[in-house]
């Protein structure tokens, strides 16, 4: 099977690796979040590790991949043990696929978090994160899946939440990233 190869992309003056990461940068963009774009390498359990994204109002790293098949899941459970911190209260690491079609349901994604078992030391549990209109929100869902405590529990796939609580900013953030042209130097977003 052949591999398709990300297009990489510029968007306010940064070139990102892939389409769908300057489509997040626009999403963020579209709701106000400051956002940096791999301002950061880190020695992550013995190997080199260059996130994404960082929402530095948050503290959050942002790990953005097309597929799930793409991501290293040991790699993702290191780096939500060992990066710095998130402000209390938020994701040390999200995960995000693809942009989600707006106005239909909330989506949710992966957020780990890292906290001290007195059994164990430090684990990684996962949440479901979404964007509320500006601020990164945990959605209150049963089915976040996994602890990691030296065990091998893999998920990583985004999950929808129920109902439809789409804010009309995040459907127009979504829109926007969405609807995003990069081509012969357009900026993305909406003209």
């Amino acid at each position: 099977m052949t591999e398709i190869k990300a297009i990489e992309t510029w968007y306010k003056g940064v070139r990102f690796r892939s389409r769908l990461e300057a489509r997040w940068a626009v999403f963020f963009d579209a709701l106000d979040i400051r956002w940096e774009y791999e301002s950061q390498g880190y020695i992550v359990d013995g190997r080199p590790y260059l996130p994404d994204f960082r929402l530095t109002e948050w503290g959050t790293w942002v790990e953005v991949k097309g597929s799930v098949a793409a991501l290293d899941h040991a790699l993702m459970l290191a780096a939500a043990r060992d990066l710095p911190g998130a402000k209390d209260g938020r994701p040390t690491l999200l995960l995000l696929g693809s942009i989600p079609q707006p106005g239909r349901v909330d989506i949710a994604w992966i957020g780990l978090e890292v906290y001290d078992d007195p059994d164990h030391g430090p684990c990684v549990i996962d949440g479901h994160w979404g964007f509320g209109t500006g601020a990164l929100e945990h959605l209150d869902t049963s089915s976040a899946t996994a602890v990691s405590c030296g065990d091998e529990h893999l998920w990583l796939e985004p999950v929808w939440a129920a109902g439809d609580k789409s804010s009309p900013a995040r459907s127009a953030a979504y829109t926007a990233a969405r609807s995003a042209r990069f081509e012969h130097g357009e900026r993305g977003g909406r003209r």
